[in-house]
């Protein structure tokens, strides 16, 4: 299935590379930007690994990219249909159950009751969603809605035509996404539908890839502008007179006495997070820069720091399997939670707080240094064995698509467990797989079929005269 590279590859077939990108972007300059304000505990290490992560990354998409292999959606048939509609029924229960089952929808509140603030917002949040009373496996079904099916119903429909489907569908996602006033969730939705729309052979296809490849473009640009202004020298020692005192309090070896740009964010005012929209240029960008590039470096940072510093022991296979969370439940992202971020900046973060870092930090949490090469393993098996079943369905190419959306945002904020668990990325390879299967499966029918129909022309002995 792969062969040399050719110069007639089409340029949609460079959203492949969306993965080793993404965590180019959000992984590995954060953490070279933020090197020397990390404490030395851990930091050598974890830009160790996150260049050959992402090196590795790079050989996987570069693989993947010489495939040989047609982009063509085929025919808008029956068996295409069906599947729009149970992708569309998966998508639209969950999210109607969700809705039902919260106590109270935050968006709701947010605009109906004048007398809520940022402190009972964020309780009713975690009231609508991770703490929600409900079995762990119904709360991934809520998100699979909105990340895999929601998604691939909108393309599919968008690509066959059926465009007033496409948009109900994207609006009732966004209304969903926002409802529990999360940010992260409509942004990887909204991608998550472009990176499918790329897959599939629509008037827009060419001109969105050359649009997302301009946009990545962009970013590298609008983002070194910022950092060569000198934009973020204000945040560079000129809090420390507002420093949280529990740092004098700490041992002068403690990794928490290290301060971030991250941290000095965090004790800079800003905006309620719910009110982004109201402020100026100049903060949205710096809320976002805080949010999208330092922060999971950051996180991840601590996440080293905890496991050398604090914690020398291994979890092991401890805490793998996704658990319920509750507000007693102390998995290693509260416990990082609590100690790098609650004991420093108490009137910010409570004791519910998660830490989620990015995936080769909770690996080498679990395993070390093995445990980061077999995360790195099993997570490029999967990009480049569902790859190299992908067949031109549309269906299977818009779940291909986000599925290389996942994997571009996901690996830098997530765990392993959680990208394939809790936010569904093994049902994309389970998609593509099947519908791999079907085509290989009819095509051998339709051979047998034209075989048995020339032998029975053969044995007619009027089709010899």
């Amino acid at each position: 299935m792969v062969s040399p590279v050719r110069s007639g590859i089409p340029p949609e077939r460079l959203v492949e590379f969306a993965p080793s990108v993404g965590w180019l972007f959000l992984m590995v300059l954060p953490v070279v930007f933020q090197y020397q304000m990390f404490h030395v505990t851990g930091r050598s290490i974890q830009l160790i690994f996150v260049i050959a992560i992402g090196c590795a990354m790079l050989a996987a998409d570069s693989l993947c990219y010489r495939m040989d292999r047609a982009y063509g959606a085929g025919s808008d048939d029956r068996a295409v249909h069906v599947g729009r509609i149970l992708i569309g029924l998966c998508f639209v229960v969950p999210v109607a159950t969700h809705l039902y089952l919260m106590p109270r929808i935050p968006l709701l509140s947010l605009f109906v009751d004048n007398h809520v603030g940022d402190r009972s917002l964020t309780q009713l949040r975690d009231e609508s969603a991770k703490f929600l009373d409900v079995p762990s496996m119904v709360k991934y079904l809520f998100n699979w809605a909105v990340f895999i099916f929601a998604p691939i119903f909108i393309a599919v429909s968008a690509s066959i035509g059926r465009r007033l489907q496409a948009i109900v569908g994207l609006v009732i996602g966004c209304a969903y996404a926002l409802a529990t006033l999360a940010k992260f969730p409509i942004v990887l939705l909204v991608l998550a539908c472009l990176f499918a729309l790329c897959l599939l052979p629509t008037g827009w296809q060419r001109r969105l890839v050359l649009g997302m490849v301009a946009a990545v473009l962009a970013g590298f640009l609008v983002t070194a502008v910022w950092l060569m202004s000198g934009a973020m020298d204000a945040f560079d020692g000129s809090h420390n007179q507002a420093q949280p005192a529990g740092l004098a309090s700490m041992k002068s070896d403690d990794p928490r006495r290290a301060m971030s740009y991250g941290d000095y964010m965090r004790l800079a005012p800003m905006e309620p997070e719910h009110s982004i929209s109201q402020m100026g240029v100049k903060n949205a960008l710096t809320y976002v820069f805080y949010r999208a590039l330092l922060t999971p470096a950051d996180v991840s940072n601590r996440w080293y720091q905890y496991f050398t510093y604090v914690e020398d022991e291994r979890l092991g296979r401890q805490f793998l399997l996704l658990e319920p969370r509750t507000a007693k439940t102390q998995t290693p992202s509260r416990l990082v939670g609590v100690w790098a971020y609650e004991s420093r900046f108490p009137d910010k973060y409570t004791e519910t707080v998660n830490a989620n870092a990015s995936f080769d930090a909770d690996a080498f949490a679990h395993g070390g240094a093995s445990g980061v090469a077999l995360a790195t393993f099993l997570l490029l098996a999967v990009r480049v064995g569902t790859a190299w079943l992908l067949r031109p369905h549309p269906i299977a190419l818009a779940a291909y698509g986000v599925m290389l959306c996942l994997m571009a945002i996901l690996p830098a904020s997530a765990s392993l467990q959680a990208i394939f668990g809790a936010n569904g990325l093994f049902l994309i390879p389970i998609i593509v797989a099947m519908l791999f299967v079907a085509g290989r499966r009819r095509a051998t029918l339709g051979f047998s079929g034209r075989v048995a129909a020339s032998s029975d022309i053969a044995d007619d002995p009027h089709s010899r005269k």
